[in-house]
């Protein structure tokens, strides 16, 4: 796998962008997330958020179009991998990394669920709202108390995080937006265009932690 991506790397820098459009590098996965940092676990080894970089920015450094970078990982400390792409990026010219989507903060595993058959946050993103549920499956889980179908049914219209709602507040997902807004659904965001100086690991898992309890607020990046 860690060939495939480099070799979609390689073909993506020969090609010119449109006039007024950047490439962009989708990168989505569900797998195992490796507790040191996050790694993604192939079979051919294991890819850090760093590694990552690295191989764009190789690619990338003095390349005539920039280069937009979206991540999707259903993994566990899957946070970890962001944070390290973000902190390697800070300071490019060309590689950016921009929409992005994490299943769990840095120090949370990501959960499969037997009763959604499904890791809880694949099962959110694929499954919004409840219009898939069952009308009739539903009446009859709730006359006869089956928490399972009623959790199941209700996860994208009744919580703000659904993972965390599927996973009893054990995991807790994460969306960059735009490349400079950090934000943990339902609790609290972090706005880092408001700082001005470098970012670094310690300081991102900080402010993560403190915006995972500031409901509905705004967290100050601290250095």
């Amino acid at each position: 796998m860690r060939n495939s991506i480099r070799e979609t790397i390689e073909r993506l820098a020969e090609r010119k962008a449109t006039p007024g459009r950047k490439n962009v590098f989708n990168l989505i996965y569900a797998g195992h997330g490796r507790p040191a940092d996050g790694a993604l676990e192939f079979s051919d080894g294991a890819l850090s958020g760093e590694d990552f970089y690295h191989e764009l920015v190789e690619h990338y450094t003095d390349h005539p179009n920039r280069l937009h970078v979206d991540i999707v990982l259903d993994s566990c400390y899957s946070a970890r991998f962001l944070i390290d792409f973000v902190v390697g990026s800070q300071s490019s010219e060309t590689v950016h990394v921009f929409d992005c989507m994490v299943s769990s903060l840095p120090d949370e595993k990501s959960y499969e669920m037997d009763f959604i058959e499904h890791g809880a946050f694949s099962f959110s993103l694929t499954h919004p709202g409840n219009s898939y549920v069952d009308a009739t499956e539903l009446a009859r889980a709730i006359d006869n108390q089956d928490l399972r179908t009623i959790v199941k049914s209700l996860q994208g219209i009744a919580a703000p995080n659904p993972v965390a709602f599927l996973t009893n507040g054990r995991q807790h997902s994460m969306e960059l937006i735009s490349g400079h807004y950090l934000s943990i659904p339902g609790a609290g965001s972090i706005e880092l265009a408001d700082h001005f100086g470098t970012l670094t690991h310690a300081g991102l898992a900080d402010a993560i932690a403190r915006a995972k309890l500031n409901y509905g607020g705004d967290t100050e990046y601290i250095s």
